[in-house]
């Protein structure tokens, strides 16, 4: 339900902070990104939170960056393409293209890719192509 109704929620913040010849679409995100940010930060206080943090390698610190600037890209993306259209039909996009490119990064790094798993892709692949 989070995932179904969180565009929806997005779109409409964007709508209500929106002027005339400017985007919101930075300050929506950072605004977002803080209070999630607050919000998680209260939920893991009573956690031993600095246990997981000091057994994590320089290697593991550089893929955590790496990480953080893929994810804001793709905040700031998405942020963009629900305040221009269908937040709908773009999820539908998003969601499809993630899930074949995460099945086939999965399959070649960890695992083999299947005829199953390519007929699945064809399948969604479809889906895009009759929802458009």
């Amino acid at each position: 339900m989070a995932w179904a109704f969180a565009p929806i929620v997005k779109r409409r913040m964007l709508d209500y902070m929106s002027l005339d010849d400017k985007s919101p679409v930075l300050t929506f995100v950072a605004l977002y990104s803080l209070m999630t940010t607050v919000l998680l930060m209260v939920a893991c206080y009573t956690t031993d939170y600095r246990a997981f943090i000091r057994v994590i390698p320089a290697q593991g610190w550089t893929l955590l960056f790496v990480g953080v600037l893929a994810a804001s890209a793709s905040t700031v993306a998405l942020a963009g393409l629900l305040q221009e259209g269908n937040p709908g039909l773009a999820m539908v996009h998003l969601n499809a293209c993630t899930s074949v490119l995460t099945y086939v990064l999965g399959a070649l790094l960890y695992g083999t890719l299947s005829w199953d798993g390519l007929a699945g892709v064809m399948m969604i692949t479809a889906g895009v192509v009759l929802t458009t």
